[in-house]
């Protein structure tokens, strides 16, 4: 095992890859001798290599069957370099909580203190408390239902089919599950990417005036942008339906008198990141 970055030769001309397996425009050529520092495991049924991360350029990957190694490299996966794990510190059942620092009402069953996978880094205002905590943002990935219940610890009713077998959702539903929190005092990293906060305590708590018009423009533009867009091209249909949320949620803030400038902030984010999502976790195991 060779810790660092080793030399590879290139065995025919190709261009390399992302970690999500699309093309890049950068060509590398027949003998070429390139600098590779990664051996990631990537996300395919038909896995039959490891990708390499080149060290120059490290969004850029290429397959083994490209490539002479000089030496073995450490080993990674497609999972520890897409998602952040967190492991509830306790096997009370964890809460979940709305952008507005109040329980949604429902919790995540913890016996076994089973992992949760979260995407964001967040301090919220919580009204209660008077200040601002830190909250992990929730990623509705491979999601079991039967591990969520009611906050007094029932289980939540039964899902509702309708008459061609697809899940009926309600708006609070849909709202809950693509956009909830999880109080990070309550978590522990665990692995994949370390995330760092997208703001500061002291941003929660001046943001939390009213959005003026100016304030919502940067969000009015990204859903004008997207709200129409005919090319939404993604096999995993969970993060489709996380896009989707994300501009349900952004249409409700751009339309509410009431929406503070804190909303308006992570509704953008919210819709930028679902966006990205269609896309890197392509080929995740999404249910």
């Amino acid at each position: 095992m060779y810790n660092g970055v080793t030399y590879a030769t290139v065995l025919k001309k190709m261009s390399t890859q992302t970690l999500a397996n699309d093309s890049t425009k950068h060509v590398l050529k027949k003998g070429q001798k390139i600098k590779v520092d990664l051996a990631v495991a990537p996300w395919a049924e038909d896995f039959e290599g490891y990708i390499y991360r080149l060290h120059d350029y490290p969004n850029e990957y290429v397959g083994q069957s490209y490539i002479k190694l000089r030496n073995y490299l450490p080993t990674s996966s497609y999972d520890e370099l897409t998602f952040t794990y967190v492991r509830p510190n306790t096997t009370t059942n964890t809460k979940f909580y709305n952008f507005d620092g109040t329980p949604t009402g429902i919790s995540y069953r913890n016996r076994e203190q089973n992992l949760l996978t979260v995407d964001g880094l967040y301090y919220l205002w919580v009204p209660s408390e008077n200040k601002a905590e830190l909250f992990y943002h929730f990623l509705t990935y491979r999601i079991d239902r039967s591990y969520f219940v009611n906050n007094d610890g029932t289980d939540l009713k039964k899902p509702e089919f309708d008459k061609n077998n697809k899940l009926i959702e309600s708006t609070e539903d849909k709202m809950r599950y693509t956009n909830s929190f999880v109080k990070a005092s309550e978590v522990t990293f665990a692995s994949g990417i370390k995330l760092t906060p997208l703001n500061t305590a002291k941003d929660a708590e001046n943001d939390q005036k009213v959005a003026t018009d100016k304030d919502k423009q940067e969000l009015q533009r990204k859903f004008e942008e997207n709200r129409n867009n005919k090319n939404v091209k993604c096999e995993q249909q969970r993060a489709v339906s996380n896009y989707n949320n994300a501009l349900m949620i952004a249409s409700s803030i751009l339309q509410s008198p009431k929406a503070t400038i804190a909303q308006v902030k992570q509704a953008t984010w919210l819709l930028d990141t679902t966006k990205i999502q269609l896309s890197t976790l392509n080929f995740a195991e999404w249910s």
